[in-house]
């Protein structure tokens, strides 16, 4: 049976980590604002440097509602992960509601 992360399946799972990947990079978060820390929290996840399962889903829910409702960002997520909006909308929902 496949391993279940914060209530994701694997591929939701993959889809947020997806998001970290491409904010570690740059290619979405803008790096002059509020979001700058956002970078370092990602790289430090997908280094293994972040072995804190809440502060993981802390991060990974963040970067779920940026691509959800942020105007700034929600046509990027689209581009960059080939998913579409509402596929972050479903997956924001279930680690919300496995969370709660």
């Amino acid at each position: 049976m496949t391993p279940v992360r914060f209530g994701l399946n694997d591929k939701e799972y993959k889809y947020a980590r997806q998001l970290a990947f491409q904010a570690a990079h740059g290619t979405w978060i803008n790096p002059y604002g509020d979001e700058a820390p956002l970078i370092d929290r990602s790289a430090k996840l997908l280094s293994g440097g972040n072995a804190d399962a809440a502060a993981e889903r802390e991060l990974l829910t963040t970067l779920l509602k940026l691509a959800c409702y942020s105007p700034e960002h929600e046509w990027e997520a689209p581009t960059l992960t080939g998913k579409p909006t509402t596929f972050a909308i479903q997956t924001l929902e279930k680690i919300t509601a496995f969370n709660a």
